[in-house]
């Protein structure tokens, strides 16, 4: 039987941390996407939270291990310093011998190998992830950014025709970034039986046509949008909510009622919407969740 020495305790302890740490970043990523995860997707989630762990690790304990020249200095002039002990061509510190409070700034790592733990540190490496969190901040940023764009247009609205119209202007931009093609005259229909159309104005053609979130399988010579194409199904949940909405402005719904109950369920979707299509850009870049 293992002995559960205090060793033991520590690692065991370190293990329910990290476990309690991928098993929270599962749960809120399957509340953001309102499903459960794949097993790629709980792999990629997995890999993101271990690589913000190491992040943390390197960033908040390298600089003191990172051991150049000055370490080398410690002990000059001042007499010997605790926890600075230098044998057989390496220069160890152990912090717990520190004085609580003193700092330990490192100047001219060099070309020295640099370990923590027995772990070699790669201080480019360091750089970098200090760049990717600059940069996943900028995202953050952006994001929030969008999402007070997206509460401001709702919140705005003041007639029905105001809804269609941020419907149309929505599915034309996602349209043309997807196809490349500009919409000249279109139109949105929503049927009972819970199908969306895009329809030419001027042709009567159908451009798209999606049913209770599927693709609709028609006549390939009365569909325009190119093969395959998923823009009105990317679309369908907020289109329905936006549709939800309109029709609370045919009955003449108050606006704190609108408010309360049906703006925040639009905001939801189209928020869940942006999120999906920069999570699918990420995915055609090779880049983890949330970079």
């Amino acid at each position: 039987m293992e002995r559960n020495n205090g060793k033991n305790q520590i690692t065991h302890k370190r293990v329910g941390i990290l476990k309690g740490r991928l098993d929270d970043a599962i749960h809120k990523e399957e509340r953001r996407k309102g499903r459960k995860l794949t097993k790629r997707e709980i792999d990629r989630v997995k890999n993101k939270v271990l690589k913000k762990l190491t992040v943390r690790l390197i960033a908040g304990i390298g600089a003191t291990f990172m051991l150049g020249s000055a370490v080398y200095k410690l002990g000059e002039g001042s007499g010997r310093v605790e926890g600075v002990t230098q044998a057989d061509g390496k220069v160890v510190v152990d912090t717990s011998e520190l004085e609580n409070g003193n700092e330990l700034h490192v100047n001219g790592q060099s070309d020295r190998e640099v370990f923590v733990n027995g772990l070699k540190i790669d201080i480019n490496s360091i750089e970098e992830k200090a760049n990717d969190n600059a940069e996943q901040k900028a995202q953050t940023q952006k994001r929030e950014e969008m999402i007070q764009k997206i509460k401001n247009d709702i919140s705005n609205f003041q007639t029905k025709d105001d809804v269609l119209n941020y419907m149309k202007n929505l599915y034309q931009t996602e349209y043309t970034k997807e196809t490349g093609q500009m919409l000249k005259d279109f139109g949105i229909i929503f049927t009972q039986d819970g199908t969306i159309q895009t329809i030419d104005n001027e042709t009567k053609s159908i451009i798209e046509q999606v049913n209770n979130g599927k693709n609709e399988n028609i006549d390939n010579r009365w569909y325009l949008a190119k093969e395959d194409s998923e823009v009105l199904l990317d679309l369908y949940n907020p289109m329905q909510q936006l549709e939800n909405l309109r029709k609370e402005y045919n009955r003449e719904s108050g606006k704190e009622y609108l408010a309360q109950y049906v703006d925040p369920q639009v905001v939801d979707s189209l928020v869940k919407y942006y999120d999906n299509q920069q999570e699918k850009t990420n995915e055609s870049q090779g880049m983890e969740i949330g970079e």
